[in-house]
């Protein structure tokens, strides 16, 4: 019975996995994109105050 009732429910395992694994991959992706962007956005508007 257990057996059976794992089977029925491994989609529910696949899609937590996928629902949840995506979003932390994608945002360990895009963390240091964004803060180079960053960085690179106040390098030029300290730039652009200085001259």
């Amino acid at each position: 019975m257990i057996k059976f009732t794992f089977a029925e429910s491994l989609w529910l395992l696949v899609l937590n996995i996928i629902f949840n694994v995506y979003p932390i991959l994608l945002q360990r992706y895009n963390r240091p994109r964004l803060r180079r962007a960053l960085a690179l956005f106040r390098y030029k508007a300290e730039q652009s105050a200085n001259n």
